[in-house]
């Protein structure tokens, strides 16, 4: 008998060497639902974690500067214009005041002058209800930003509403040329009877109140 009992460990040992290939063979056999290797589950994982192309930037901002405030709503802005097959130039004024702004205007062009006005309202990121706009409209409003090549206006001072003027326009290859940025801090302050800082700020608020009930 005691014999016997010592040598039930040997049996089990034994019976369970004699299941190790079926083991093998049953995970392979799986219907094809999972990888065979890890490195085939390593593929699997990221090609379920891809984005889809449809919600990638596709295209190449073509910009000799940089964004120095609101580069979220910059980037928002260009996508506007990007994704739709409607619109092939854009203008927009953002603004920063550290604990208040005064929005963020986004003006999206058609080729025959028509368009829409996006407007954020100030200290907030909502977007208000679009707006549209007829080519004479655009054409006073392109007659007020003609204030030739200004450089950014820097001057030191530690508080007041800071903006930055853009100009896009979307190319034939699908990418997007940025072809003004302005960055303009206390456009107030630039001196000279003639501002042409403050001239651009007036241009943009001018267009947004005929198309905005203020």
């Amino acid at each position: 008998m005691l014999r016997f009992l010592l040598l039930l460990p040997l049996l089990g040992m034994l019976r369970f060497l004699l299941l190790l290939p079926l083991l093998g063979m049953s995970n392979t056999c799986n219907n094809g639902n999972s990888p065979s290797s890890p490195a085939a589950a390593a593929q699997l994982n990221d090609a379920e974690q891809t984005t889809p192309q449809d919600d990638r930037n596709t295209w190449e901002v073509n910009d000799d500067g940089r964004a120095r405030i609101q580069a979220a709503m910059q980037e928002a802005f260009f996508a506007k214009l990007m994704k739709s097959k409607d619109y092939y130039e854009g203008y927009a004024l953002f603004s920063y005041g550290g604990w208040s702004n005064e929005g963020q205007t986004m003006i999206l062009c058609k080729q025959d002058g028509s368009g829409d006005i996006t407007h954020i309202a100030p200290n907030t990121t909502k977007e208000l209800a679009s707006h549209s706009f007829t080519q004479a409209s655009l054409e006073r409003l392109r007659l007020s930003l003609e204030v030739g090549g200004l450089q950014d206006f820097t001057p030191q001072v530690f508080d007041g509403i800071e903006y930055e003027y853009v100009h896009v326009i979307k190319r034939d290859d699908g990418n997007l040329d940025v072809k003004t940025r302005v960055y303009m801090k206390v456009p107030s302050l630039a001196p000279g009877k003639l501002n042409p800082y403050l001239q651009i700020v007036a241009a943009f608020n001018t267009f947004k109140q005929e198309l905005y009930e203020e």
